[in-house]
């Protein structure tokens, strides 16, 4: 195969060269024959004119060569003898502490103007973003809380007007005990106003000074005895 393409090369080459000169008049090929291309014959011929083709020498390549050996790998040198360790020297004796240093002197105090200037305003920052839409469910489970607590707190706003507005009030009390200090009644009071029992329990009385009953008992006590010692 090398051989054939070899010929082939040489039999271009020649006839190449043959039809470098003028002579190109005698000879028929398949394209304009461009730079660096090198015409093939064929062999065969037309009256005067020689058969062949132009082929561009870029591809016309040899093979490839055989790859040689790897050379053999060389012998590792021996490695050197390590040398001794020096001996440890004596450690030094310490040093003195060295007297402390003077206090510095306060530092100037800064001076606006002079010493510094204040920093620039800083941009403006990005507006956030806007928030994400409530879900319509949410908003009107929301609503509806509202509601009730309005009606409730309304409902509450009506019991304490009716709390605060002068009550009308039907009582009735009823004496168990009636001493010369303690009293003792049982009463009830019902509301008119909210038709309801405001009131009911039990009340103790204790009675510090002569009430105007004792006062007249005394006064009548007194004038019994006048008229039975006479």
């Amino acid at each position: 195969m090398r051989v054939l393409i070899l010929t082939v090369l040489v039999l271009g080459l020649t006839v190449g060269v043959a039809f470098a000169v003028p002579q190109t008049d005698n000879v028929v090929v398949n394209n304009q024959g461009n730079a660096g291309y090198i015409f093939t014959s064929t062999g065969t011929s037309q009256g005067n004119n020689q058969i062949g083709t132009w082929t561009d020498s870029s591809s016309l390549k040899g093979e490839k060569g055989d790859k040689g050996d790897t050379g053999a790998t060389g012998q590792a040198g021996q490695d050197g003898v390590n040398g001794l360790d020096g001996k440890d020297g004596q450690q030094g004796v310490a040093g003195n502490d060295g007297q402390n240093g003077l206090d510095g002197q306060d530092g100037k105090t800064p001076v606006k103007g002079e010493d510094y200037n204040d920093g620039k305003d800083g941009e403006q920052g990005i507006n956030g973003e806007d928030g994400k839409d409530v879900d319509p469910a949410t908003v009107e489970n929301l609503q509806n809380s509202i509601n009730q607590n309005t009606t409730e707190t309304n409902k509450l706003n009506d019991r304490v007007n009716e709390l605060e507005e002068t009550q009308n009030i039907i009582g009735g009390v009823l004496r168990i005990k009636d001493t010369k200090k303690w009293t003792i009644d049982l009463f009830v009071d019902y509301s008119t106003d909210r038709q309801i029992v405001d009131r009911q329990g039990i009340r103790f009385t204790y009675k510090m000074g002569e009430s105007y009953q004792d006062k007249e008992n005394k006064r009548l006590e007194a004038r019994i005895q006048a008229l039975e010692n006479k």
